[in-house]
């Protein structure tokens, strides 16, 4: 499937590509055997759909740890929104605000994003506040 001449992250990116694929086709298994290494390198998109990927196997916080990484190399909206829904069912409020904080500036007005910002406010009992990110982002 992957070539000796493309470089590392690509062979990694491949084998997300094929498990997510087998997947699909219903070969849990075999889609779980073809996981990368945790720490494989991958290229950014790379590391969403192994974050993806991680989360249909029910793997909450390996998938948290494959967006934080993503993270380190900048700010995605996706791995910001993704990072911020698993710390918000972990009951991390704190970190929870960071990522949608983040996300909102990288978006403003983006409706998912103050979606999920107002479900972070409800959590937080503060509704003036979710009301108020709700009229900003409309």
């Amino acid at each position: 499937m992957s070539s000796p001449f493309l470089p590392r992250a690509c062979r990694a990116d491949d084998r997300v590509r094929l498990a997510a694929l087998l997947d699909r086709l219903g070969d849990r298994a075999a889609a779980e055997r073809l996981l990368p290494a945790p720490g494989a390198a991958l290229t950014p998109d790379g590391q969403l759909a192994y974050g993806r990927l991680l989360l249909r196997f029910g793997k909450p916080d390996a998938a948290l740890e494959v967006f934080r990484a993503r993270l380190a190399a900048g700010d995605d909206p996706e791995a910001l929104r993704r990072a911020g829904e698993l710390e918000l069912q972990r009951g991390n409020l704190a970190a929870a605000g960071d990522y949608y904080r983040r996300l909102t500036r990288l978006a403003p007005g983006d409706l998912a994003a103050a979606r999920l910002a107002y479900r972070l406010a409800l959590e937080r009992k503060d509704l003036a506040g979710g009301a108020a990110l709700l009229r900003q982002a409309v």
